[in-house]
Parts: structure tokens; C-alpha cells; sequence
């Protein structure tokens, strides 16, 4: 059965692509080149890296014009379901390398109303730019994962380590197209979030930090500097504020 959607953004997307390969005057030698690098990508594993590298953040900006709460970002490939309930907001233990980090803000709807018991999901790197489960075995590694609820009043305190920045997979087909762009492989550091409660549309976003040297050049093409946070001193930790705002379900 035909689907209607389904045909339309594909005779776009081949009329775009006839459109780009005569105004370029595409030569076969180099559409074959092109077939060879996606093979290759795939048969190395990297579909997803490739296509999350180079589209997905238009598809994230795409699908949310509309959206009035906090600024969405893309999942991202380190997430993992069922995360432990932590404790007081300890999301990094008290033997976790790194500079402390206490991220604090209140939970609200798109009118200033705070939200109450909504669940906040985060996941991290670490001080390395590692990521458990991933870059530390065992699969089962929890790591700077885990799952809370905002207060009544709609507030939260997370209890962290600053994370590092990382560079994506580079060393296959995907680095070297990003490398043939003369981009860099590099993510400023973030610290991720699923949000939601009920009667609440989930939110997923990504928090950043104001001077990283990668904010402006996220070889993602994600990072935002409304979503970037300025990072004060408090004794021997550091502290950041960031209010998460959600919008009702249809």
C-alpha cells in the first residue's frame, strides 16, 4: 500500500539530489566514488554515526518549531533505559574524579507554574569524556547515570563532576569525510536529559557550558549557546543554574 508521506519526502529528496548533481555536473566517477563511501560506512558500522553526524540536528530543529519549552537536542547513542534512582540528586559518587559540579533549577510548564514529581533522566561523560557502559565495561556500567523527581515546589539538585569533551568515532569512513570537510572530530562537553511528567510531552536536551572551546564548533551541529550554562565557583565545586521547562501533552 502506497504511503502518501512516505512518497512525497522521497520524490523531494531525489529531485534535491538530481537538482545538486547538475548544478555541480556530477561526474559518474564520482557518483560511484559516493556509493563505495556509503557501503563502506555501513559495512563499518557507521550508518548511524553518519546520519546522526550530518542530519540529525536539522531533524531535531526541524520537528520542533513549534515546541515553546526548553530547547530539544538529539538523544545521542549513550543512552540507556532504566537508570537507577539516585539518592539527593548523587548522580556521581564521592570517589568520581573531576571538579564537583551542583546543577540546581526548578521544573516548570510554558506559563511559569512549577511542575512537581516530574522525572528527570540524566546521563554523562565523565571528567575523561567517558562514558559507562560504552568507553568503561561492563555493558551493565551505570556510571553518571541516573533517574530523580523534582521536588513540590518543582525544584532539583543534581550532584555532579563536570564532564569532559570527546571526539566522535573518527578513525573510519565517517571521520575521514569529517576530516575531508576540514572539521574537527570533537562534542564540547554536555550533560544529557530526558524530562517529563505526567501530562507532560517529554523533553529530551542536552546542557552546555559557556567557554568551551567546541561550543561553536560541535562537529554535531547541536550545541546552543541558550542551552549553555555559566559556571560559577563555589568553594572547591562549581555551580550552575538551569531551569527545565515542559509543554502539556495535546
Amino acid at each position: 500500500m502506497t504511503n502518501p508521506r512516505v512518497a512525497h519526502l522521497m520524490e523531494d529528496l531525489f529531485l534535491a539530489v538530481n537538482d545538486l548533481v547538475a548544478k555541480h555536473e556530477v561526474t559518474h566517477e564520482e557518483y560511484r566514488a559516493a556509493v563505495a563511501f556509503l557501503n563502506e560506512a555501513a559495512e563499518a558500522g557507521e550508518t548511524m554515526l553518519l546520519l546522526d553526524v550530518f542530519l540529525e540536528g536539522g531533524v531535531v530543529d526541524a520537528s520542533s518549531r513549534e515546541w515553546r519549552g526548553t530547547p530539544k537536542q538529539a538523544v545521542g547513542p549513550y543512552y540507556l533505559e532504566d537508570a537507577p534512582w539516585i539518592e539527593d540528586g548523587q548522580l556521581a559518587g564521592p570517589d568520581e574524579e573531576g571538579d564537583r559540579l551542583l546543577l540546581t533549577g526548578t521544573v516548570r510548564d510554558v506559563d511559569g507554574n512549577p511542575i512537581s514529581d516530574a522525572v528527570l533522566d540524566w546521563w554523562q561523560a565523565d571528567a575523561k569524556g567517558r562514558y559507562g557502559a560504552f568507553d568503561i565495561p561492563p555493558r551493565t556500567n551505570m556510571n553518571l547515570r541516573g533517574r530523580m523527581h523534582s521536588k513540590e515546589d518543582g525544584s532539583y539538585a543534581l550532584h555532579t563532576v563536570v564532564p569532559a569533551a570527546y571526539p566522535i568515532p573518527h578513525e573510519g569512513p565517517t571521520g575521514r569525510l569529517v576530516e575531508a570537510l576540514g572539521w574537527h572530530p570533537w562534542r564540547p562537553a554536555h550533560i544529557h536529559l530526558i524530562a517529563g511528567g505526567d501530562g507532560y510531552q517529554p523533553l529530551i536536551t542536552q546542557i552546555y557550558f559557556e567557554g568551551d572551546e567546541y561550543l561553536d564548533s560541535d562537529v554535531g551541529r547541536m550545541a546552543r549557546h541558550d542551552l549553555a550554562l555559566q559556571l560559577t565557583t563555589n568553594g572547591d565545586s562549581r555551580r550552575a543554574d538551569f531551569d527545565i521547562v515542559l509543554e502539556a501533552s495535546v
